[in-house]
């Protein structure tokens, strides 16, 4: 180890699930404008993983897991931590050269906060600007973490820091108590900050602190991402819906099995009303796609795309919510952790 690392402010924990995306994340670390820093990473168990240290200017620590529980991982990953500061990213981010020192100063200046920024995707070919575009629409989730954030910060829901960026004080993480082990991990970063703003813990993006973040490609692979990751939220629903009291899109999805049998019925006396309703649709994904107009390919496209994308999200978190209805397995041991860690 070399003598500017030998005090380690700052350990950054990476859950690695994908080795093919892990070495490109790495090398960004040896780019960085500061030192002080570890990486910690975890692998699954009987996970066989090797680091050539020679290739890297900074300290790493590779450790095998007992489970495939991404917040497994990460909680394994705190307690072998040296630094006062955490940070969590994907094996799949990419971060700029000042992310570090950033990292450090934003903390330093907000101790009491939990902190991230922006996870975009910049690469300029179609299929990741057409998902990347879909990402940040309006009509879809419209959080904050996938758009170009033009204040220098701002204070966020529990949805818009996703743990592929974000970082605090060591003390906070175990004020809180860690990452949820028994529930589904499609929920543990909410979960997380859920906790913490009871704990009257802030929630802060920073502008500075955007990654470069390799999300899933157009077509099939973001749309079959999208059906799934929604179909787990279905799934979790009823064990966890004070998460998504402020979730519009949810809000909206519950008035739909009202609505839709209604449209339905009414269809069946006067279609004119639907029409116009489908009509007033179609206009609107025309009108929230103008930010991409300049891209005339992106623009034509996107609305039927994010059509696509939301019936595929529809269909997958009303799915997950019926089988959570018809089998709420395990809910016992769920509910128990929930009512132990909600009384942190």
């Amino acid at each position: 180890m070399s003598e500017k690392n030998k005090h380690i402010s700052l350990s950054i924990i990476l859950a690695v699930s994908r080795l093919d995306e892990l070495f490109t994340c790495l090398s960004a670390f040896s780019t960085q404008s500061t030192d002080g820093f570890e990486v910690i990473m975890v692998v699954d168990p009987g996970g066989k993983f090797t680091l050539n240290q020679e290739h890297y200017n900074f300290p790493a620590l590779i450790c095998e897991a007992d489970s495939k529980h991404p917040s497994r991982k990460r909680n394994i990953g705190v307690s072998k931590a040296r630094g006062d500061l955490i940070a969590f990213i994907d094996d799949d981010v990419v971060v700029s050269e000042s992310w570090v020192g950033n990292m450090k100063e934003l903390l330093f200046q907000y101790p009491q906060a939990i902190i991230g920024g922006p996870n975009r995707d910049a690469r300029a070919e179609f299929k990741y600007l057409l998902a990347q575009s879909t990402q940040e629409h309006p009509l879809l989730e419209g959080l904050t973490s996938h758009k170009q954030l033009n204040l220098d910060h701002i204070e966020v829901g529990i949805h818009d820091l996703p743990l592929c960026n974000l970082a605090m004080k060591k003390i906070s993480f175990t004020r809180i108590g860690g990452f949820n082990e028994v529930a589904t991990y499609y929920v543990d970063d909410v979960e997380f900050h859920y906790i913490a703003k009871k704990l009257g813990i802030k929630l802060l993006q920073f502008k500075k602190l955007e990654v470069q973040h390799n999300i899933r490609p157009a077509f099939r692979n973001y749309l079959k991402y999208k059906f799934n990751t929604r179909k787990k939220i279905g799934e979790i629903y009823l064990y966890f819906p004070e998460l998504y009291q402020d979730s519009l899109l949810i809000k909206l999805i519950f008035l739909s099995y009202i609505i839709i049998p209604l449209l339905f019925l009414l269809f069946l006396f006067k279609p004119m009303p639907l029409a116009i309703t489908g009509l007033a649709y179609i206009f609107l994904l025309y009108a929230t796609a103008l930010s991409w107009r300049k891209n005339k390919i992106i623009f034509m496209i996107m609305p039927m795309y994010v059509f696509v994308t939301q019936a595929l999200s529809y269909s997958g978190f009303t799915y997950g919510l019926l089988k959570s209805l018809l089998t709420l397995d395990n809910r016992h041991v769920v509910f128990s952790e929930k009512v132990r860690r909600y009384n942190v």
